[in-house]
């Protein structure tokens, strides 16, 4: 109620203002101005003379004389000549009508309302009362307390408004809005007061200084796995209290929501980036919406994934997740934790790894129906090492993610897919080796052991320099020749020694391999072209003579109680013949750290050591395995003092000095500055020479008798004495016979 009054009063306040305005701005006006006015009728000048019974010579007379009389009593008529042969019915109306008269004060407070003939009359007339309504309601706003931006709001309607209503009334302005000048101005005034008023509302704000506390909840936990920054366990932390590190330890770490209250089992999606090209996933959705997807072949008949050929697939979490598979559905009882049953069954972790993520992966190589069952004719066994085949080569993996808090989803996400179930007509694949082509090998190694990868189960054979045909190869490998012998990345293994390799010199050797070791030999299939692997030999890693630092015995000195030491080499010849090497140092001969710059020819590392000696030993590898060994003893002196003077003499003509440790010394003869002089002043210091590179303890300068030697040394650490003082003070006398 209180709130309504006040705008009630603030309404009537503008209408107060708009009366108190156009009366202010009449009585001034009307006090002040002498007002010419005009009335419509005969013309009979005031009653002054009647021009009927004149001749128009002489009513032009009277007319003229009249207008002067009219002049001197009003600048503003016009004094314009009228020509005698002129009637007066042809004579121009002066401008005031057939009556005029001349008053001043007796019509001043009405006066303002007379309507301007013109629009630039209208704009004055606006701008009057503008001026005087803006200033009105600026003093009364402030006698009544109104609060600022209200008084400005009001100033600008009131003034807006009355402008807009004394220009519209000029009778140069027709239609609608000449006849409702007023009206029109009240308009403009509300909407100028609506744009420019603002409320203004002022509230206390107190700040209390608590300890800050991680916020509710662990929504925002994620933020820290952006890869920007290392998510450390404090950061983690700091983004929710339900915030928590998993896989803690491993360079997988990540910061999830670890909160109790999170009952939420993950959702599991293809991941379609990983997937092997050549294939699709059908469809593309996600659990709990889709309960799983196919893997197809494209552009095939059937769309069975191809026997004997690694394929790589994936799923993505919703949340970091822990994912198994199994090709035994396993029963769950609901989204809930690891007991009693369901995700605990199941034997594999997707990928082979336990840690939590968002992307999963999964790599798999399996063999035809046709290859178990020849296998097994063969072989006459029952047992196939676990392999199964359901459905004529059909396959159905059931994935299961548990959430950090233990709750995974209870109905399995299912991978289907299905196997070629012709026969095996094409020759084994060779898709790599344990050592990469043109490795280098250690100097004086003439032997390595090797390791084949094959897509299936294969015999494997080698040679040397050229290729062969299988049969003619006199190397044979051990391998697996049973089906289910396939290693982490579902590849078979064939396993032998390279021999006969030559120093300094590439060595070349041709690898075949035939398929199905349980078939006849005619049934085999073998590789008409032998895959090549290349070995280098190499030449021993050496160290550059005289290239380590420091040089053993050297003497390290410094100012600052630890001193900076470079340790610094350079190898030669190895693996490149250029010396590339990675290089190690430690303080045994059994601990040792990388160098910060290495992998070259050239190796530094910066230490900063105490006072002390010290023994570095240092090792150079090579890609090869090529090694050079070194090791330095030098001594850390740290050196707290200014250089001292010991001895002073006279030699042949020159002042010697002698310092109890290598420096430079300078000395000042001006006796105004005396010790007072910075080390480098050009203008009054002198250096004092040594007489050799190697005796550094020595200085010499000319002799001067009676002159007086302000001497300041300064050692390689920088020490010197204080600004004011000197290291000796030296004045040459002549002593008489």
């Amino acid at each position: 109620m209180k709130k309504e009054n006040l705008k009630k009063s603030e309404c009537l306040f503008v209408v107060v203002n708009l009366i108190l305005s156009i009366v202010a701005i009449s009585f001034l006006i009307g006090l002040e101005v002498e007002v010419v006015s005009a009335e419509v009728g005969d013309f009979t000048p005031a009653g002054q003379f009647n021009t009927e019974s004149m001749t128009d010579e002489e009513a032009s007379q009277l007319w003229n004389k009249h207008l002067q009389d009219e002049i001197k009593k009003n600048p503003t008529v016009s004094n314009t000549p009228v020509d005698p042969s002129v009637t007066v019915k042809d004579l121009p109306d002066p401008g005031f009508g057939t009556e005029t008269t001349t008053e001043t004060g007796e019509r001043g407070l009405f006066s303002i309302f007379a309507k301007p003939k013109r629009i630039g009359g209208g704009i004055l007339q606006g701008l009057s009362w503008a001026t005087t309504a803006y200033m009105v309601v600026g003093l009364v706003g402030g006698w009544l307390g109104l609060e600022e931006p209200l008084t400005n709001s009001l100033q600008w309607g009131v003034s807006s408004g009355l402008f807009t209503a004394g220009v519209l009334r000029s009778e140069a302005i027709k239609g609608f809005f000449g006849s409702h000048a007023f009206l029109t101005g009240a308009v403009v005034g509300v909407v100028v007061f609506a744009l420019t008023y603002k409320e203004v509302e002022y509230k206390t704000i107190t700040f209390d200084c608590q300890p800050w506390e991680a916020p509710i909840g662990g929504s925002d936990c994620e933020k820290c796995n952006d890869e920007l920054h290392a998510c450390s366990e404090y950061r983690c932390k700091s983004l929710g209290q339900g915030c928590g590190i998993l896989n803690e330890g491993t360079e997988s770490e990540m910061c999830a929501d670890l909160y109790e209250g999170n009952v939420k089992s993950p959702g599991i999606r293809p991941w379609e980036d990983v997937l092997t090209d050549g294939y699709d996933y059908k469809p593309m959705s996600q659990r709990p919406l889709s309960r799983g997807a196919q893997i197809i072949r494209q552009g095939i008949t059937g769309r069975c994934i191809e026997a004997f050929t690694p394929i790589e697939f994936g799923i993505q979490t919703n949340m970091p997740a822990q994912c198994k598979i199994d090709i035994v559905p396993t029963v769950g009882h609901g989204a809930q934790a690891y007991e009693p049953a369901g995700y605990d069954d199941m034997e594999y972790y997707f990928g082979e790894s336990s840690l939590f993520a968002y992307n999963h992966t999964q790599r798999m190589n399996l063999p035809s129906p046709d290859a178990i069952n020849d296998f097994a004719d063969s072989t006459n066994q029952t047992e196939t090492g676990g392999l199964e085949i359901e459905n004529d080569g059909r396959y159905e993996l059931y994935i299961r993610c548990v959430s950090p808090n233990g709750y995974y989803n209870a109905e399995p996400y299912v991978m289907k897919f299905c196997v070629d179930k012709g026969p095996d007509a094409t020759a084994p694949i060779i898709e790599e080796f344990s050592i990469a082509d043109n490795s280098p090998v250690q100097y004086e190694v003439d032997e390595v052991p090797i390791v084949v990868y094959t897509n299936e189960p294969a015999n494997c054979r080698w040679t040397r320099d050229n290729d062969l045909n299988f049969d003619t190869m006199e190397n044979i490998m051990e391998c697996a020749d049973n089906l289910w012998e396939m290693n982490a990345n579902m590849l078979y293994t064939c396993s032998g020694t390279l021999t006969g390799i030559v120093d300094r010199e590439d060595n070349d050797y041709y690898f075949r391999c035939e398929d199905q070791p349980w078939m006849d030999k005619a049934d085999r299939n073998k590789m008409s072209q032998g895959r090549k692997l290349t070995l280098r030999g190499t030449q021993p890693l050496t160290i550059l003579d005289d290239s380590l630092k420091p040089k053993e015995g050297e003497v390290i000195r410094g100012a600052t109680t630890t001193v900076e030491v470079n340790l610094e080499l350079e190898t030669r010849n190895g693996e490149d013949d250029k010396g590339t090497s990675v290089c190690y140092y430690g303080l045994d001969n059994s601990n040792f750290i990388e160098f910060l710059e290495t992998n070259s020819f050239e190796h530094k590392q910066s230490q900063y050591l105490p006072a002390g000696t010290y023994t570095y030993y240092i090792k150079c590898v090579d890609l090869g395995g090529n090694q050079a060994s070194t090791n330095t003893t030098f001594t850390v002196f740290v050196d707290t003092q200014a250089p001292e003077v010991v001895r002073v003499l006279f030699n042949v003509d020159s002042l010697q000095i002698i310092t109890n440790e290598n420096a430079d010394c300078f000395y000042s003869t001006n006796d105004n500055t005396k010790c007072d002089f910075n080390i480098g002043e050009d203008a009054i210091v002198e250096q004092m020479m040594h007489e050799s590179s190697d005796k550094l303890t020595e200085h010499f300068a000319p002799w001067e008798v009676d002159e007086a030697y302000y001497i300041k040394c300064v050692d390689d650490s920088g020490k010197q004495p204080l600004p004011t003082e000197c290291s000796m003070i030296v004045k040459p006398v002549e002593i008489g016979e």
